[in-house]
């Protein structure tokens, strides 16, 4: 299997200096329809999307405003060749950006294989509900921790079933959107292919059977819905019917600890955007957007009014506290910190040299990179060291400064032609 190179996205992260972000399909359409898609939302969408969430709105105008000088910037130069520029702040949001989630996704796997994965074997595990069932998560959206927790309670299972006296480990996050933005809660997964001993030694799994997972996380979701009240017990005998119920778990080959290329090709996977500006097209003649997908070598397309496209990629924005991402069994935070305590070794540090060995937990180009749109420290011109020698907020010194650099603080995007109903 051909996966993308994390060197090379690294590469990509340090070398592009200069995007522009209302050139893409997603910042027009949202630009040109955010004021007319609020003022008709009841009419035309609510009865399909339930009410209009506050997130969505503030994530809207959030992402408008990243990667614009004239919202703010930092100041940098090169401490050889004097050489300075102007960097925009971005909106650092965790779905409808999709700059910024790409940032997210590459700094969480280089932490999640390099800090926490033991070296196991581990596997990419999905698990999936059926068409049925999405609704009831997609008006209550608390609903969404249930998903979760289903698929947590199978690995457990999986575990007790071979090796009752150890813990499993599992890292998950939730995806909403399907290829075409549709509704379509799902939860990805990396599970670790065996279990943690009490003494900390490693045990395989032998039997995997996905039928039986699927059976067994199908029965959790059951449960814990009827114990919401949110489903009768009707429909429930009733999928259990069906030949095809629609749930599925779906499991990777293994992926060995030394294949850190592939396995933090899967953890950028667990965060990736809901939106994939490659896959948008604006059809000018016709007014739409176009997302296409491949699927058995062929190109599937749906076409989206404006407004209907940005109500798809509405559904997906999280709520402002939602969790989206979950560690579990040996990978849980506590289970690591019992971890270090327990194999720590004892330092004692005189009061004396408490202040000179104090250090950030993260090194300055780190987290830089978690903030900006590249990597600060190379210049363009010379390859030297850059440093940010101020943040600037006020608009006209903004101005003046990308005068003098060359840099423009705004242009709007190209017109598109505006339609009233949806």
């Amino acid at each position: 299997m051909k996966l993308s190179s994390w060197e090379a996205s690294r590469r990509r992260v340090s070398s592009y200096r200069k995007r522009n972000p209302t050139e893409s399909v997603l910042y027009r359409i949202i630009y040109e329809y955010r004021q007319e898609f609020e003022w008709q939302w009841q009419e035309f969408f609510e009865h399909k999307y339930g009410f209009l969430r506050d997130e969505v709105l503030k994530s809207f105008d959030k992402y408008l405003n990243c990667g614009i000088l004239f919202n703010g910037c930092a100041y940098l130069e090169c401490t050889d060749c004097k050489y300075s520029e102007l960097l925009a702040f971005s909106c650092k949001q965790r779905t409808l950006c999709p700059s910024c989630s790409a940032k997210r996704a590459l700094t969480f796997s280089e932490n999640l294989v390099d800090n926490i994965l033991e070296d196991v074997p581990h596997a990419h595990v999905v698990f999936t509900v059926p068409k049925r069932l999405r609704p009831y998560f997609k008006f209550n959206r608390d609903l969404n921790k249930h998903l979760y927790t289903a698929a947590w309670q199978t690995v457990q299972e999986w575990c007790a079933d071979e090796h009752p006296d150890c813990k499993p480990a599992m890292v998950a996050s939730l995806h909403t959107a399907g290829d075409l933005l549709n509704w379509h809660p799902h939860v990805h997964s990396l599970v670790a292919l065996g279990a943690f001993g009490l003494n900390g030694d490693f045990k395989l799994f032998e039997n995997i059977n996905t039928q039986w997972l699927t059976t067994v996380f199908a029965r959790n979701i059951f449960e814990l819905l009827e114990d919401e009240s949110c489903i009768e017990p009707e429909v429930i005998e009733n999928l259990r019917q069906w030949q095809n119920s629609g749930f599925n778990v779906w499991l990777g080959e293994a992926v060995e600890s030394h294949d850190t290329e592939h396995l933090k090709f899967l953890a950028r996977y667990l965060r990736k955007s809901a939106v994939m500006t490659s896959k948008l097209k604006y059809i000018e003649s016709s007014n739409k957007v176009r997302i296409n997908k491949k699927y058995d070598g062929k190109d599937v397309v749906k076409d989206f009014s404006p407004l209907e496209f940005i109500a798809e990629v509405a559904q997906h924005i999280p709520d402002t506290f939602e969790q989206m991402l979950r560690y579990y069994g040996a990978y849980s935070a506590r289970s690591r910190g019992v971890k270090t305590t327990q194999y720590a070794e004892p330092v004692i540090i005189p009061l004396s040299e408490m202040e000179e060995r104090t250090k950030p937990s993260v090194s300055w180009a780190s987290a830089m990179k978690k903030v900006f749109e590249i990597d600060p420290l190379v210049c363009p011109k010379c390859a030297g060291e850059m440093v940010i020698k101020s943040f600037i907020f006020n608009t006209k010194e903004i101005t003046r400064m990308a005068k003098y650099s060359g840099q423009t603080v705004w242009n709007a995007p190209p017109p598109i032609t505006k339609t009233i109903a949806a």
